[in-house]
């Protein structure tokens, strides 16, 4: 008899470890990613998704399983090591289990979680999403108890009180990713102009026509490139016109030697 209650004391210590698991991925888990999966057509992430959207319900399911299923190791332990040791039992019990539920059912299992949160949280969400349907009407009343006390503590129920903008939050997920070397510095930089679009004006990136320079296309080659190069614009070195310029360069410095040597041999 006592072989079956330590068989049922692993069980639950399984159990716990299963609810620890899922209380970290599915906290850690990136929205984002979910929401992407279920649109190409991952099942599995959609659940996901679903369960982030009934949070309050998903917590309580996770908190009250794994504590359901400590409790329980815990009791049975205690049962066991009493029959075997006397009073004395109680106190090996408390050690034994404690070490058990540290490590079995809390550590290991969230530091799987905690390093693949995303592919965790696939893998558990259709066992949790039973699990919350299974302890729906338990999970209504403590809803309604910590709602009370959220109540009465002044705390706004559902108030969004995030300190960055949705825009400051993209942009401090790229610079986190370009820190550990995800994200390119050019990618980062252009992602973060585009989020700097709304900010700009017309002015910002074009020229009024008033203060452009006009050239007349059919002038000769020097003097349309003595034009530009007489304006207050740089000239980009692989453009038509920078190529043009140093042409122009090395034909009169041929030109210039030319008649220096001519005037040489006169």
């Amino acid at each position: 008899m006592d072989w079956l209650t330590f068989s049922i004391v692993i069980a639950l210590l399984l159990v716990s470890a299963f609810f620890a698991a899922s209380e970290t991925a599915l906290t850690g888990a990136s929205r984002a990613s979910m929401l992407r999966l279920s649109k190409q057509g991952n099942r599995d992430a959609a659940v996901v998704t679903s369960l982030f959207a009934m949070r309050e319900r998903l917590i309580g399911a996770l908190l009250l399983g794994n504590n359901i299923a400590n409790i329980g190791a815990s009791a049975l332990a205690t049962g066991i090591f009493t029959s075997w040791f006397g009073e004395v039992g109680v106190l090996y019990a408390t050690a034994v289990m404690t070490v058990m539920v540290v490590i079995f059912a809390e550590v290991l299992p969230k530091t799987i979680a905690i390093n693949a949160p995303d592919r965790v949280a696939l893998l558990v969400a259709r066992p949790m999403k039973v699990m919350v349907y299974l302890l729906g009407p338990l999970l209504t009343i403590i809803e309604a108890i910590v709602r009370l006390l959220m109540k009465a503590l002044g705390i706004k129920i559902g108030a969004n009180q995030a300190i960055l903008s949705p825009t400051e939050r993209l942009r401090g997920a790229v610079d986190l990713l370009h820190h550990e070397g995800k994200v390119e510095k050019l990618d980062r930089d252009m992602f973060g102009g585009l989020l700097d679009l709304r900010e700009l004006q017309v002015s910002d990136v074009m020229v009024h026509r008033t203060e452009m320079v006009m050239i007349n296309a059919d002038l000769p080659p020097e003097d349309l490139v003595r034009e530009v190069l007489a304006t207050e614009y740089t000239i980009h070195q692989d453009s038509a016109v920078a190529r043009q310029a140093r042409k122009h360069h090395r034909r009169a410095a041929r030109q210039g030697s030319v008649a220096r040597h001519s005037r040489r041999r006169r």
